[in-house]
């Protein structure tokens, strides 16, 4: 750019100027039309550049030109030179002999920012916003962590990538630093025809009556059950039915069905389809009075089961009697005869013992028994009960033997 000096015509003078004395200003000239009073160049004796600025004059065209020293910039070398670096570590940025910003390092850091530490930060730990990094050569240096202080946003984690970051963005939010929220609403979460609503990094579903649930996915018709007498509710078409149990009917199971019995005997009552015996009476025609019922006194014994219609007790295996009160020691026992087989019965558990045995387990011998009922006896041999039990003597030719 060519610099000339010209006399200041007027104070309303708006050409681009720069005062360098009571009546001498600098102009800033592109194309020179109908210019007038140029002054006669001085070969910068004044030197009006600023800040140690050298004056260059070009005889040739009668311009001049400032040369600005390290540090400094502008037409006449009157603005400071602003460092752009961000040095770490407290250190200073500095321009070069061209003109260039650096980072003056001290010997305890190095890098383009000094940010590399030389003494191990495993030792010595590192300063805010910075993290002990393993570098080229095995050296712990600190290296500045750009996440810290964490630039993503609604809670999202940062991850080092290189010498940037990456967000990991929580449920609900997107963008580079998770600051966009998702409207969830424009997948139409909600069902049963429920009214979506965004909110910050979730939404929420306004339900219809009859419906709840995060998306309104759960039916509350049959909650509670509207129906009567153990009626199952179930859904159908948005709608609830009721399924009712045997001898009840209506939308909501709420009716009795009185249904026709047809009962054998003119005793037996009808109650909700069924032919059942008045209390106190029992059998198929129910003229078998009961002396005992489980239903007027106390209940069966040794788990078994008061059968209402009857008035009687079911048994479960190994006992018997009216109440259960019996126990069957064929199946409680296994097998209590020693010499027979346990057979059992409405009066309980009896022995069927062998022959030449007798006694409440078939336990001895029986007086009247004639062994030979029981064993063969050949080739002349005689055998004969003595009076110790089970102990018989062979009678042989030549000779006995007792077994």
């Amino acid at each position: 750019m060519k610099v000339y000096i010209a006399t200041k015509l007027s104070d309303s003078d708006t050409k681009e100027q720069v005062m360098i004395g009571p009546s001498q200003a600098i102009f800033i000239i592109t194309a020179v039309q109908n210019w007038y009073s140029f002054l006669t160049l001085r070969h910068c004796e004044s030197n009006v550049c600023l800040n140690g600025g050298t004056c260059k004059v070009n005889d040739q065209d009668r311009t001049f030109q400032c040369l600005c020293p390290v540090g400094f910039e502008g037409l006449l070398c009157e603005s400071e030179k602003v460092c752009s670096l961000k040095c770490h570590n407290n250190e200073v940025c500095i321009f070069t002999d061209v003109g260039k910003p650096k980072c003056n390092c001290s010997e305890e850091f190095s890098g383009e920012l000094c940010e590399v530490g030389s003494i191990d930060c495993q030792v010595q730990g590192c300063s805010t916003g910075e993290r002990c990094m393993l570098v080229e050569g095995g050296r712990w240096r600190c290296m500045h962590d750009a996440c810290i202080p964490n630039p993503c946003q609604h809670n999202a984690s940062c991850t080092l990538v290189k010498d940037t970051f990456k967000c990991a963005c929580t449920s609900g939010f997107e963008g580079t630093l998770c600051e966009n929220d998702i409207d969830e609403c424009m997948t139409t979460p909600c069902k049963n025809d429920a009214v979506c609503v965004n909110s910050l990094g979730s939404f929420i579903c306004l339900c219809k009556d009859g419906f709840r649930g995060t998306v309104c996915e759960e039916s509350t018709l049959c909650d509670p059950n509207p129906c009567f007498n153990n009626g199952i509710c179930s859904i159908v078409d948005g709608l609830y039915h009721c399924n009712c149990q045997p001898g009840f009917t209506s939308d909501r199971c709420q009716e009795q069905i009185e249904e026709e019995c047809n009962c054998k005997s003119d005793k037996q009552i009808c109650i909700n389809g069924i032919c059942k015996c008045p209390d106190g009476f029992m059998g198929k025609d129910c003229d078998q009075p009961l002396s005992w019922s489980c239903i007027r006194n106390e209940s069966c014994e040794n788990g078994g089961t008061c059968l209402e219609a009857t008035g009687g007790c079911l048994c479960p295996p190994a006992f018997t009697g009216i109440r259960c009160e019996h126990t069957l020691e064929c199946i409680v026992d296994s097998n209590p005869c020693i010499h027979g087989n346990c057979i059992w019965s409405a009066n309980g558990a009896t022995c069927n013992c062998e022959n030449g045995f007798e006694g409440k387990y078939c336990e001895r011998n029986s007086p009247e028994f004639d062994p030979c009922l029981r064993r063969d006896c050949n080739s002349g041999v005689s055998l004969f009960d003595l009076k110790f039990i089970s102990s018989l003597v062979f009678f042989l030719s030549g000779g006995f033997l007792r077994p």
